[in-house]
């Protein structure tokens, strides 16, 4: 029986499945993958197009086509209705907007998401093997979300062209945190406002990074 496997790309919008996708997938006598993303006028259409040369690169054998879709919405129904196989998820560092003419330029504030934000996201983790990539302007404290992805990136300015390329393979990840990533909002609270790195137990310390 024919199989579809969906891989849904939230927040920057593009889906794509394979048709009899398998273990064996090397091997099936059909080889085609549908990236399905916004309208064709859209800033996401483009996206998917690049999506699928970078696919094809490591999947030379496999026929790839690309098709305008519902976009965001299409990807949120592929994920409550259980269909879709993987997903990637873009996000920026948690902050809390303030008023003020200054202020709103300046992201500050408790470093982790809360409330209905967390939720969708945790949601998400739950149903679906996901890579999680993070925009890191500021520290993040997300031990659940580190915990509960399938792959975890941080980023400090990346377009969606290089978050692909270090998905598919096509560059390795190569940077280390400026900064420590505190386990929980308790630990920021403790430190000390003259002293660098000295939060109690850290998700992920000073420098660390990993390669492949």
């Amino acid at each position: 029986m024919r199989k579809r496997w969906w891989v849904t790309v939230l927040l920057v919008s593009a889906v794509f499945f394979c048709s009899s996708f398998h273990p064996d997938f090397a091997h099936s006598a059909r080889k085609m993958v549908s990236i399905a993303s916004g309208w064709v006028v859209g800033v996401y259409f483009p996206l998917a197009g690049a999506i699928s040369r970078i696919a094809h690169e490591k999947l030379p054998d496999i026929k790839i086509t690309v098709e305008s879709s519902g976009a965001s919405v299409a990807n949120a129904k592929l994920i409550g209705t259980g269909d879709a196989d993987l997903a990637i998820i873009r996000l920026n560092a948690p902050y809390e907007p303030r008023e003020g003419f200054l202020e709103r330029f300046f992201h500050a504030g408790d470093l982790d998401f809360k409330g209905e934000e967390k939720a969708r996201i945790l949601a998400i983790l739950a149903q679906v093997p996901s890579i999680v990539d993070i925009y890191l302007e500021r520290p993040a404290v997300i031990p659940e979300i580190a915990e509960k992805s399938a792959a975890l990136l941080a980023d400090f300015g990346a377009s969606d062209a290089a978050v692909l390329d270090v998905i598919f393979g096509r560059f390795p990840p190569s940077g280390k945190l400026p900064f420590e990533m505190p386990s929980s909002m308790e630990a920021v609270r403790r430190q000390k406002e003259d002293v660098p790195y000295d939060s109690e137990e850290p998700l992920f310390p000073f420098g660390y990074g990993l390669t492949y």
